[in-house]
């Protein structure tokens, strides 16, 4: 990146190629540009999350010491006797006659609490669900009814 492309007279060096050299070094320098901006970016984004788990973190502490209910959300409100991780993160649309799903006793309108070791802090938009389900295909298994919420609650 540092060499000379000319002569010691001004003139382009015969036994280089100039026009490819400064093409490459014109865009490695755009690739560290842009390295430099996602780095910034995922620099903040990181602040920020550590930021908002550092206060989900304290909200709860403050919460549990005050034997208050946990905090809501205006848009996704838990109902009042559940932490914030027994909150549903999901709603049951139909269930398949003859499916696992009609057979553990689920409906629609159920809303789902927890899903084998997915819940509502972890179901990165219900993609965990789907795995789970992939990695425990064809096993049996019979189901309490825990981590779900019938219709009408």
């Amino acid at each position: 990146m540092d060499t000379s492309l000319t002569t010691f007279d001004g003139y382009p060096r015969n036994d280089l190629d100039v026009a490819q050299i400064r093409t490459a070094r014109a865009r490695i320098i755009r690739l560290r540009n842009d390295y430099k901006g996602l780095m910034s970016s995922i620099e903040v984004g990181l602040h920020s999350h550590h930021a908002a788990a550092g206060n989900l973190a304290a909200a709860r502490m403050q919460s549990s010491s005050a034997s208050s209910q946990p905090p809501t959300s205006p848009a996704d409100p838990i109902p009042s006797g559940l932490s914030s991780l027994e909150a549903p993160f999901a709603k049951v649309n139909s269930v398949v006659a003859g499916s696992p799903a009609e057979d553990a006793g689920l409906q629609a309108g159920d809303k789902i609490c927890r899903f084998g070791g997915v819940d509502l802090m972890n179901h990165e938009k219900l993609s965990r669900v789907a795995e789970t389900v992939q990695r425990n295909e064809g096993v049996s298994y019979t189901a309490p009814n825990l981590g779900r919420m019938p219709a009408d609650g």
